[in-house]
């Protein structure tokens, strides 16, 4: 789901998902890719939110999935919510997900002007679990989260604020909380990724290049990640290739077949 643009067209106007829109639905997401989606508020006092993704209640699952290069873009008095994703109630598990390069901002200085979340925004649910998922060179959020939600064994590196809100993470690699935010079992180490195209894990044994989860072919890197088999001692682990240390990795490529 590549290069869509939805305009908010009045004043004021609401407008949500420029990739996908999503209404008390339920959807699983598996195996996609949305990239280079906008929503773009065109007059003053107009929201746009989820450049990427925009949900409201529902359910959603996801799995081996990519959310980059999206923008929730707005004027002057606008009020601009999730570059990549946008999530306002419903009950959501995010796994295996990948959110990168996404954009929230506003063109303008005025201070009434919100841009937030950029990677991903939540709002009024605490029914939402982010389990093996990266969060990595997002404008400046990568995670903001008005109510408490669960993040577990993800890695949240290289944004401005790696994660901000009332969160709760664990077992991830986390490189710049906000105070609120809280962490157990938490590391704040360089990932060593492959690239920054893919985000894989570098491991001397073999690591997954030239593409997300299909696509690419395994080379051995010149050194181990320290996120691997570092993820929840307690998760499921079968789907990585073997040999496996018995224990899932951080990230979106955790207990995936790359």
């Amino acid at each position: 789901i590549v290069g869509n643009v939805l305009r908010s067209i009045g004043h004021p106007d609401t407008e949500f998902g420029g990739g996908i829109g999503s209404c008390v639905a339920t959807v699983t997401l598996s195996d996609c890719t949305i990239r280079s989606n906008r929503v773009v508020a065109t007059a003053w006092d107009q929201r746009v939110y989820g450049g990427g993704i925009g949900i409201k209640e529902g359910s959603w699952r996801t799995r081996d999935s990519v959310i980059a290069f999206n923008n929730a873009n707005g004027d002057m008095r606008s009020l601009n919510y999730g570059g990549g994703l946008y999530v306002d109630g419903g009950a959501q598990e995010f796994g295996n997900l990948l959110l990168h390069h996404n954009v929230c901002n506003t063109n303008g200085s005025q201070v009434i002007a919100m841009h937030e979340g950029d990677g991903a925004y939540v709002l009024n649910t605490t029914n939402v679990i982010f389990r093996n998922c990266t969060f990595v060179d997002n404008f400046e959020q990568g995670l903001e989260a008005l109510t408490n939600i669960v993040v577990n064994s993800c890695i949240l590196w290289s944004n401005k604020m790696d994660v901000t809100g009332r969160v709760t993470l664990a077992y991830c690699d986390i490189g710049v909380p906000a105070a609120t935010v809280v962490t157990n079992d938490c590391i704040g180490v360089e990932p060593l990724f492959v690239d920054r195209t893919y985000y894989h894990l570098q491991s001397r044994m073999a690591a997954y290049e030239g593409g997300y989860f299909s696509g690419g072919e395994w080379k051995a890197s010149v050194s181990n990640s320290p996120l691997i088999d570092m993820g929840d001692p307690t998760a499921p682990y079968d789907r990585e290739p073997q040999p496996s240390g018995r224990r899932v990795n951080m990230g979106a490529y955790a207990n995936s077949h790359e």
